[in-house]
């Protein structure tokens, strides 16, 4: 099956090579820009598709683990480390 198949290609090439060099311009530009359009959005979705499912995976763990827990002034440890972290100051104080 190889060889019939690597015999078909042979002579695909043979066809085109023989072509003016403008016909092959439109042969290749007629079939790869296809072919490269078809790959590029179904390899998008394929990308996508994971990153939704880890993004569910992820956020489910993080509701899960985010229990807010009060300190002094009323605001959940969670965010205060959170604004900690956004500003800059690390956890002892210093920038």
């Amino acid at each position: 099956m190889l060889r019939s198949v690597a015999g078909w290609w042979d002579s695909l090439e043979l066809w085109v090579v023989g072509l003016p060099f403008v016909l092959q311009v439109a042969v290749m530009i007629g079939v790869i820009l296809p072919v490269g359009y078809v790959l590029a959005t179904g390899l998008e979705r394929v990308i996508n598709a994971v990153f939704d499912r880890l993004h569910e995976i992820d956020s489910v763990y993080e509701l899960q683990a985010e229990v807010p827990t009060y300190v002094e002034g009323g605001m959940p440890d969670t965010e205060r480390r959170t604004a900690g972290a956004l500003s800059g100051v690390g956890g002892n104080g210093a920038v």
